[in-house]
């Protein structure tokens, strides 16, 4: 793990900062087009990552390094399965294990009879 690192969960006045790594991570993907690009990015605006939060408690994680935000890991869970929707990692602070520590946090707060 990153030394200093924390891994929560997103407070409502993280979400324009979430909002922005999001888009930084999809922005370059050359697998997407223009297209998908704007409506994948959309479907993660502040106000939509409000909503998951609202609904879940543990649907934004992030992970911060010396206070700022440098991941982040987006899920839902729906009848009894946990969807891993995003992860993404600043590309600045990529190679450190942020995102395997945000996956680890993930299986943290899934239910105890999805683990066993």
């Amino acid at each position: 793990m990153c030394v200093g690192l924390i891994v929560e969960r997103m407070s409502e006045d993280e979400a324009p900062e979430v909002a922005r790594l999001v888009a930084a991570t999809i922005q370059p993907l050359e697998y997407y087009n223009e297209r998908a690009k704007i409506e994948e990015t959309a479907k993660y605006a502040p106000a939509r990552l409000l909503a998951l939060v609202r609904e879940e408690a543990d649907a934004v994680l992030v992970a911060r390094l010396d206070g700022r935000i440098v991941g982040y890991c987006i899920s839902r869970y729906d009848d009894g399965l946990v969807w891993l929707s995003w992860f993404g990692v600043d590309a600045d602070q990529r190679g450190r294990r942020i995102g395997q520590t945000l996956l680890h946090a993930l299986a943290e707060t899934l239910p105890l009879e999805l683990i066993t």
